[in-house]
């Protein structure tokens, strides 16, 4: 990381209330991160790719949809992977706010502060990842926009996120994502690689059937709707920024400008820059 582990600058929600701060690491081919320790909590969410975590003598392989709970002091470390990089997400929180936050989930708050012990566990396949990176993604927000009241809803994003993860253990608590979620959860996430396969393991379906069910409700593919969204959303970008082509291509999910400029020409029967252009935007740059 670009800090110290130690010494990581916190963000301070209001003025009176503890450090929190929420980070995006992308770990480089076979990366390693030495042992380290630090003096907040930290919550790790496994957004994709596989490596290994160290704690003391214990390792454990972890990838997309792995939490790991590291309390204050815990000293560990991480080897990403050289074919699938890991891409985490940090929550780094103070220990005070956090166990503030830990004891409003009563009566889940001893499964999620143990000092002497690191907790993890891999609800890949029995939560949906998509509800903690939705909860991680809206604390991302507040914490960057300060909007009124935004202390109120980060700490109840992150009372959501625990009693999901312990919920998760109950079987019985265990629901699969209504077609109405998933429909959401895509126009969220268009400008993301989402698969078949994945979404319909979130439905708890089968591949065929999350597909005839897709296209009854849709009326077309799901490559056809996610296109149609990554195109709207390129039209609003057009509209209301001065990013380059090049820029919205990649924000909106294409690596290659090239292949952005045949989608958006065959959905709207023009080029990015024409329709910057029609639409009054003309500066530009490819």
């Amino acid at each position: 990381m670009s800090v110290s582990p130690g010494r990581v600058p916190f963000h301070y929600i209001g003025r009176t209330n503890p450090p929190l701060r929420l980070e995006t690491y992308r770990f480089r081919s076979g990366e390693a991160i030495p042992c380290h320790s630090h003096e907040f909590v930290e919550f790790v969410y496994v957004v994709r790719g596989n490596g290994i975590h160290y704690c003391g003598q214990n390792s454990r392989r972890i990838q997309r949809g792995w939490v790991l709970l590291i309390p204050p002091t815990v000293e560990h470390a991480y080897l990403s992977s050289a074919d699938d990089p890991l891409e985490v997400v940090n929550l780094l929180c103070g220990e005070r706010l956090w166990l503030d936050v830990v004891h409003s989930v009563s009566p889940f708050s001893r499964k999620f502060y143990r000092r002497e012990e690191l907790f993890d566990a891999d609800y890949g396949s029995s939560i949906h990842c998509w509800q903690i990176e939705e909860s991680l993604r809206v604390i991302d927000r507040e914490l960057n926009e300060e909007l009124p009241g935004y202390e109120t809803i980060t700490k109840a994003r992150l009372c959501e996120i625990l009693v999901a993860m312990a919920r998760a253990s109950l079987t019985s608590s265990i629901r699969p994502m209504s077609m109405e979620q998933c429909l959401e959860f895509i126009r969220r996430h268009a400008s993301e690689p989402i698969t078949i396969d994945e979404l319909a393991a979130m439905t708890a379906m089968s591949r065929a059937s999350f597909t005839a069910k897709f296209r009854a409700i849709t009326g077309t593919s799901l490559i056809h709707y996610r296109n149609k969204l990554r195109v709207e959303l390129a039209k609003a970008l057009l509209k209301t920024t001065d990013m380059s082509i090049g820029e919205i291509a990649e924000a909106i999910g294409f690596s290659d400008p090239s292949a952005f400029y045949k989608l958006f020409r065959l959905y709207t029967g023009t080029s990015p820059r024409n329709y910057r252009i029609l639409i009054g935007r003309v500066s530009d740059s490819p």
